[in-house]
């Protein structure tokens, strides 16, 4: 999922030295990286370690770079587990807000 980051640096640059091919790439191995972790998401469970930990913040960030990308529609069972693992107490407190 860094490749989120990748493609926001790349979006602060002037047109002329942003490539289409680039930009490309990086959204491939974003969507990639969700269907992955889309056939992952039965074994996540309930649980809360490094890892979910993980997965929950790297697509919060993408919601929040990105909020036109709409992976939930193609990958529900990684957004459904996304909507409950959200409704934990220490992600509700640490969740980004637009100021």
């Amino acid at each position: 999922m860094r490749h989120c980051s990748f493609a926001t640096r790349r979006s602060l640059r002037p047109a002329e030295l942003q490539w289409e091919a680039w930009r490309s790439g990086q959204w491939e191995k974003i969507g990639s990286a969700i269907a992955a972790l889309e056939s992952a998401a039965e074994g996540f469970d309930e649980r809360a370690d490094i890892g979910t930990i993980a997965v929950a913040c790297a697509l919060g960030y993408l919601d929040f770079r990105f909020s036109g990308f709409d992976w939930r529609s193609e990958h529900a069972r990684l957004a459904n587990w996304l909507a409950r693992f959200e409704n934990r107490e220490s992600l509700k407190a640490s969740r980004h807000f637009l100021q």
